[in-house]
Order: C-alpha cells, then structure tokens, then sequence
C-alpha cells in the first residue's frame, strides 16, 4: 500500500514538467543528468527516512494497540465479574439473605450459650470433687494422670508393664 502511495503520490512528474532539449551533444546533457540524479538521490533518502520514521510510528502504535486491546480485555472480564455478582445479588434477594443471617446468628448463640453452661456445670463439678477428696490431694486432677496414687504404686506399675 505504502508503495502504491508514493508511486501515485511522490514520483509522479507533474504535467508540463520537461527536461530541457540540448541541441549540443557537447557533455551539457550528461551534466543536466548529474544534477538530476543527485536530487533523486536527495530525495530518495528523504523518502527513506520518512518511510523509516513512518514503520517506527506504525510499530509504535501496534504495541499501543495490543495494549489497549488486552485493556479492553481485561475490562470486559471485570463487567463479567461485576454482572455475575449482580445476578447472584439478584437471584437471592436480600430479605432472604438477612433472614439466613438471623437463622445463622440464633444458632451460634445458642451454641456459645450451650457452651458456657457446659463448662460452667463442668468447673463446678471439679471444685466440688476437689473439696470431697478425703485425703487432701486437692492439687491433683482426676483427669489428668494418676489420681490419688502413691510413688511405689507407680513404679510397681511402670515394672509391670516392661515385663510384658
């Protein structure tokens, strides 16, 4: 396309343009040809640079498109996600949402509150077994280890148990 350009638009001799005539074949001719081959060189390289300046701008502006391309992309990925949201948002509504939630918060106070009258009634139980113990061993807990065991007890146990 950029060839069909300049060889329409840049080399083309405009009308009434002629070389002039020599009737002398004496060398006048062969100097008017010198000048006119150094200002097509002038202008072939000033049709050059433009051309190279012109595929650096059009290199420039395909990396500018590809950019804004993948942009567009992206953009079109973040409306997906929004208009998806939107259609969950709208497919449960929000009274049944806020009721769920309400369901959800009753149930998990019910549990805390199950919970803590659970330890509640089990530290009372511990407190009141501690003050029961007839032989005062009020550090020890029946849960955690051997309770109410004297030492000999414990190592007539530990040999038992390497005899085996």
């Amino acid at each position: 396309m950029w060839e069909k350009y300049c060889l329409h638009r840049c080399f083309v001799v405009p009308e009434g343009f002629s070389l002039p005539k020599a009737d002398k074949s004496d060398g006048t001719l062969m100097d008017v040809d010198v000048l006119l081959d150094a200002d097509l060189d002038v202008q072939l390289d000033s049709l050059r640079e433009k051309l190279f300046w012109a595929d650096k701008e059009a290199t420039k502006l395909q990396r500018e498109l590809q950019l804004l391309e993948k942009q567009s992309v992206l953009s079109d990925k973040r409306a997906e996600y929004v208009n998806e949201a939107v259609q969950l948002f709208e497919e449960n509504s929000l009274p049944d949402m806020f009721q769920e939630m309400q369901k959800t918060a009753a149930e998990l106070r019910e549990k805390i509150e199950n919970f803590r009258v659970k330890r509640t009634s089990e530290i009372r139980q511990d407190k009141i077994e501690r003050m029961h113990d007839l032989n005062g061993h009020t550090f020890m807990h029946k849960r955690k280890g051997f309770y109410l065991t004297e030492f000999e007890g414990v190592l007539a146990f530990v040999a038992d148990m390497k005899s085996i």
